[in-house]
């Protein structure tokens, strides 16, 4: 299994809030964290604010840095707002998740994600052809039970465990850890860096004492403005050690964050609360990963385009680099994959 993870000088799944800056790989980002967008005419002030942007980036000057060629911009609209305004979002529109499954005040809403990208930043037809292939595969596949991945990994001999704040500031399993992420070009620093994250849970797995697989699920604490809280977790930054791929390790490492992000919502005790969502960006040229994220129960966002016929791509085209496959691009197509939290307390139950 090829190892999905992000480049670890872009580490937050939130970003810059609002009104959008520039950020890693020449990118503008920002959350839009007023509110959920009822109106329409809230809409079309964000959408002029992004419009503002992309003028500035088109005439290469934003910021001073001719090289930012993509804005990505996510805000929480109601369902019935964005299907009032599909074409007033027009070509912006990439992506929808919904976060039915979640904290009641989200019910009725779902996350919009909003781009753009300038003819510099195109993404090669082959590429994204064969990454269409790939997701449309794998969402046939069926759901595994969390028991049955779990046992897996066990019945070969590999023990499944969360690092506490102790083991993080273990020498040795830091170590480990640099030496599990080296061959993605991480230093010592990055890793140290993701290790001693307060908002990162990290669950690997162990051949003996030997660290082979770990994934970290970066959680995050969004309070709008007008007074609503979403917690969400990005799983990510997974690697599994050459000699140890084909054995179910990533699979079972993200199994194992999900049952630890359910665990602590069940003491209100993830960001003092529940978890609301989970998510992934995945790297639409990785099969085995698409493969993987699916039996673990998420959704793809492509999918829920293809479902409620929606005219949005259901990926963010060329939005940052994943080592990996062979690209003709410098950036990757990423295909959004969640699950609520209702999803996850069903998933760990099984």
């Amino acid at each position: 299994m090829t190892a999905e993870y992000k480049i670890p000088t872009d580490v937050s799944s939130v970003g810059p809030k609002w009104p959008p800056q520039e950020s890693s790989f020449n990118r503008v980002k920002g959350i839009y964290d007023q509110g959920i967008i009822t109106s329409d005419a809230v809409l079309a002030e964000v959408l002029g604010t992004i419009q503002g942007h992309i003028q500035a980036m088109s005439s290469h000057s934003y910021g001073g840095n001719p090289e930012v060629d993509r804005l990505s911009v996510r805000v929480l609209a109601t369902n019935e707002c964005i299907q009032n305004n599909i074409a007033l979002i027009g070509n912006l529109g990439e992506a929808v998740i919904p976060l039915v499954g979640t904290n009641p005040d989200f019910e009725n809403a779902s996350i919009l994600y909003l781009g753009h990208n300038l003819t510099t930043r195109q993404s090669d037809s082959s590429d994204l052809n064969r990454a269409l292939l790939n997701v449309t595969d794998a969402a046939t596949r069926e759901v595994s039970r969390y028991s049955k991945t779990i046992e897996r990994a066990n019945t070969q001999g590999f023990k499944l465990e969360v690092l506490d704040s102790n083991s993080k500031a273990d020498q040795l399993i830091q170590n480990q850890m640099i030496a599990l992420y080296k061959r993605f070009g991480w230093t010592s620093a990055d890793v140290i860096q993701i290790l001693s994250n307060e908002g990162g849970i990290i669950a690997v797995a162990k051949d003996g004492d030997k660290i082979v697989s770990a994934g970290i699920a970066e959680t995050v604490l969004i309070t709008f403005k007008t007074g609503q809280v979403l917690r969400i977790a990005e799983i990510t930054e997974a690697a599994t050690d050459e000699h140890y791929q084909g054995k179910g390790l990533y699979s079972a490492v993200a199994a194992r964050l999900m049952k630890e992000l359910d665990e602590l919502s069940d003491n209100d005790n993830l960001l003092g609360g529940k978890i609301d969502l989970a998510f992934g960006e995945c790297n639409g040229n990785e099969p085995g990963v698409l493969k993987a994220v699916k039996s673990l129960g998420r959704t793809f966002a492509y999918e829920v385009s293809k479902k409620l016929n929606l005219p949005f791509k259901g990926y963010l085209p060329q939005h940052v680099p994943i080592a990996g496959a062979t690209r003709a691009t410098p950036y990757n197509d990423l295909f959004p994959a969640f699950i609520s939290r209702n999803g996850i307390k069903m998933f760990v139950q099984s």
